[in-house]
């Protein structure tokens, strides 16, 4: 059974599944967002969430790896219990805010 990994955006306006996230730079008028780009099933991309510095993202980043963890861990602890549960494959993660943007 595979786990299903659902993302909610950062303002709430998406609801997605994702195999992955990953963070993009692009420059604006001289500066620089850091944006967090989902990937979904089939390759395709979906901005999620913008950081205004780079290490806001890499906190945001860092935050959906442990979720990832944490409910990967909840999830086969709950497939290998001997008690006969239902189990849902799936879990939200909402991408944090950044207060700088």
């Amino acid at each position: 059974m595979i786990m299903d990994i659902w993302v909610r955006s950062q303002h709430g306006s998406i609801l997605t599944k994702v195999d992955g996230i990953y963070i993009q730079e692009r420059g604006m008028n001289g500066s620089y967002m850091f944006d967090l780009i989902g990937i979904q099933r089939g390759g395709s991309t979906i901005r999620l969430g913008k950081y205004q510095y780079k290490s806001n993202a890499y906190n945001a980043l860092k935050e959906f790896e442990n979720w990832v963890i944490n409910t990967n861990n909840i999830f086969l602890d709950r497939m290998s219990s001997s008690e006969r549960t239902i189990i849902n494959n799936y879990s939200i993660f909402q991408i944090p805010e950044d207060k700088n943007v």
